[in-house]
């Protein structure tokens, strides 16, 4: 709900759990939030909060990624080119 209130251009946002795309993500460009942070708690919102600015795809520390996008279809590319980028590192 925060990323909806922070950015007005996201309409989508998919959030999944690959461990691939988390071990590459910065092979594959990804921005990723600097510790783990508890799931649910407001810590792992402020974290996320830190590296959203125009950022549309962020790994969340030894979690997962969330992909975002202005539609579904555009928040699911974008992750499912990022999942294609870390198999062929």
């Amino acid at each position: 709900y925060r990323i909806y209130q922070l950015r007005r251009d996201v309409n989508a946002i998919f959030h999944g759990h690959d461990e691939l795309i988390i071990r590459n993500a910065k092979s594959i460009g990804a921005v990723e939030t600097r510790e783990w942070q508890p799931y649910g708690t407001l810590e792992l919102i402020k974290s996320v909060e830190k590296v959203l600015n125009g950022n549309n795809f962020i790994v969340v520390k030894n979690h997962g990624f969330i992909s975002l996008g202005r539609s579904m279809e555009e928040a699911g590319k974008l992750a499912l080119m990022k999942r294609i980028e870390a198999e062929n590192i």
